[in-house]
């Protein structure tokens, strides 16, 4: 039985990039697919982003925290300066989920900024992503001055409060079971095979 999980995201954060990261790593032993539900979580933050230690007075702790949780998984996230508005990245996600792009654009934004600490508030540093794709960066002015893209964050936001979560990542499973936080990879093969038991 194929597994459908709806992920709610955000670019900004660490904990839902650490918990994709931990769930890819069971790609070859599940069948499951994704569905991802972008949420802009700091819609407060100003649009050229903010000195990460106005988000966090120490940032150092918080990603020696992280990083420890993802050694075993080989993960290592960059220590950042800049805390990142997401507004225009994630209306960008929006428009490469239209045109069957959203894997490698995800990739592509979360490698600049969570591997390399690269500020992507920046309207350049998407301009330079999308090129990666194969998308002419003249739309991503089209994409940000669209309201298409913003309802779909709103209709978003909707279905989160909908299945009555309370913080990224949120992961709904075949809309029965709802998973909150970056999981083990044993917490999700359990999930995989209590499903496949039930089937």
């Amino acid at each position: 039985m194929k597994i459908k999980i709806i992920m709610f995201t955000d670019f900004i954060c660490e904990w839902c990039y650490l918990g994709k990261r931990i769930l890819d790593t069971l790609k070859d032993k599940y069948e499951f697919e994704m569905e991802y539900k972008f949420i802009e979580i700091h819609p407060d933050t100003p649009q050229e982003g903010m000195p990460f230690t106005y988000h966090l007075h120490f940032p150092k702790r918080f990603f020696d925290m992280i990083n420890k949780l993802g050694e075993p998984y080989n993960i290592q996230i960059a220590y950042k300066d800049i805390f990142a508005n997401t507004r225009n990245s994630l209306l960008l996600a929006e428009y490469a989920s239209n045109i069957g792009k959203i894997d490698t654009y995800m990739k592509l934004v979360w490698d600049k900024y969570m591997l390399e600490g690269v500020n992507i508030s920046r309207e350049d540093v998407l301009q330079d992503i999308v090129m990666g794709i194969g998308i002419n960066p003249k739309s991503v002015s089209k994409v940000l001055s669209s309201y298409q893209y913003l309802e779909k964050l709103e209709v978003n936001h909707r279905l989160y409060n909908q299945f009555d979560c309370n913080g990224v990542p949120s992961f709904i499973v075949n809309e029965e079971y709802r998973l909150t936080g970056a999981q083990s990879a044993q917490t999700w093969t359990d999930l995989f095979e209590k499903i496949q038991n039930n089937t």
